[in-house]
């Protein structure tokens, strides 16, 4: 951190992961729109012959045979930057990763498509192109909008943002077995590799001691956990704004959320 970041930088991670889904959603749109006006123009591409030592050789050959070698590197090195970004949790890499097997993916695309006109078939290779191209467009939407929900402080999500994050349940648990604790809710958000977030308790008083025994208790369990903050909150509708006009004085909370720590009518975490 400095004068002008005051808490740091960790945000750059969070825009950094906006960009990169920006350039792969550029990308699809722009393979979409290519293919799509090669069908709709029916332009017919041409591929002609050279000659090589002595000998007329269809240039779709040599086309083919250098996409064969382009589509390696990236299969090599997209798997392992994937398994570094799940080590990592670090989005950004992820996406590059997705980049890289976009990369690849239009190269047996292409491959398709030249052997498609070589047999006569001038709209394989815009049709290839196009099928390709919606799965990119696919991978860049859904990276654009996890990282705008990461830029609104949102839920918590897997690095594949196929399920929530399991560490707000798991930290969540873990302060409910506390002896002393009485009831709480954890509210986290991802900010670059870490989450971070606050700690609600529904306890009337809170020494120093406590909340650094959660704050150790966090670190603990995942590195990822980072900043967080604890604060006593007596009372469930403290910890549940609006829980007044609600079934159960829950807000609407379920005991399926990540975020939620159920509380009897006593205060007492429910079993």
């Amino acid at each position: 951190m400095d004068e002008e970041y005051t808490t740091g930088r960790e945000r750059a991670f969070d825009v950094n992961f906006l960009i990169s889904s920006v350039a792969l959603t550029c990308v699809g749109l722009a393979v979409v729109y290519d293919g799509l006006h090669t069908l709709l123009t029916a332009t017919r591409p041409v591929v002609g012959t050279m000659v090589f030592g002595g000998h007329v050789v269809w240039q779709g050959w040599i086309m083919m045979a250098a996409m064969v070698v382009s589509v390696v590197p990236p299969v090599i090195l997209g798997r392992k930057k994937m398994k570094l970004a799940e080590q990592l949790s670090l989005k950004p890499l992820h996406t590059d990763a997705d980049v890289g097997k976009a990369d690849w993916m239009t190269g047996l695309a292409g491959i398709a498509g030249v052997a498609g006109i070589g047999m006569g078939w001038w709209w394989a290779d815009a049709a290839a192109a196009l099928f390709i191209a919606c799965s990119v467009l696919h991978d860049g939407a859904s990276n654009l909008r996890a990282a705008v929900r990461d830029l609104h402080d949102a839920r918590p999500q897997k690095l594949d943002r196929s399920d929530p994050d399991p560490l707000p349940d798991e930290l969540r648990r873990r302060i409910s077995a506390l002896p002393w604790v009485e009831g709480c809710a954890v509210r986290l958000h991802e900010e670059g590799f870490h989450l971070s977030g606050i700690v609600l308790l529904d306890n009337a008083s809170l020494s120093a001691a406590q909340a650094e025994e959660i704050r150790q208790l966090a670190r603990a369990l995942h590195w990822r956990l980072d900043q967080v903050d604890v604060s006593p909150e007596a009372g469930s509708e403290s910890l549940f704004p609006g829980a007044g006009g609600q079934s159960g004085g829950r807000a609407g909370k379920s005991d399926s959320d990540p975020g939620f720590c159920p509380l009897t009518t006593s205060g007492r975490p429910a079993p």
